[in-house]
């Protein structure tokens, strides 16, 4: 694994204990890799969300706020660890959440005839799943602040939650502070 880079791990590659399918998709920040669970006679897929860059500490909050959340229109996190490689055999932080099949919200929106009603549920679905983010900052936690919609298409369709976005620390901080009001003159 010494020369693997984070961005193109080949199909097979195991970071114990799930084995890499093949890439779904990468961003600024992470790579994104259909994988299942070894050892398994009938494995789900799973969605298997790498760093690119070496300890990445959003992969800790990204994992921390997932943890907390139990809502169907978010993602369960099933799991989370650490990849050793690329040249200097650097540490990569993952996230392992549970695989959403669906199609991006711009191709469904392309593809699908819909009413405005039906557009209304789904933005409020989308309401209701960040409402859900929202309760762990209530707590201290300050961690994803927004997140891309997918919707899935079943009898009725439903929005997930995906590529949380996960400002620094200091950021997410500042974001939260009340503002000071000065004194009209």
């Amino acid at each position: 694994m010494d020369h693997l880079s984070p961005e193109a791990l080949p199909a097979d590659t195991v970071l114990a204990p799930w084995k890499v399918d093949g890439r779904a998709g990468y961003g600024t920040y992470g790579a994104v890799y259909r994988a299942h669970r070894t050892g398994r006679p009938f494995p789900k897929p799973v969605a298997l969300k790498l760093a690119r860059y070496p300890d990445d500490s959003r992969f800790d909050r990204e994992a921390e706020l997932l943890s907390r959340i139990r809502h169907p229109c978010v993602p369960r996190l099933l799991g989370r660890g650490v990849w050793k490689g690329g040249p200097r055999a650097d540490a990569h932080p993952y996230v392992v959440m549970q695989w959403v099949e669906g199609l991006r919200l711009y191709k469904w929106a392309e593809v699908q005839p819909f009413t405005s009603r039906q557009v209304l549920r789904l933005l409020a679905q989308v309401a209701r799943a960040l409402e859900a983010t929202q309760a762990p900052r209530r707590c201290g936690f300050t961690g994803a602040t927004a997140a891309r919609p997918i919707p899935i298409t079943r009898p009725r369709p439903r929005m997930t939650c995906m590529r949380w976005g996960s400002p620094p620390t200091g950021c997410a901080r500042a974001s939260t502070r009340p503002r000071r009001r000065t004194p009209p003159s």
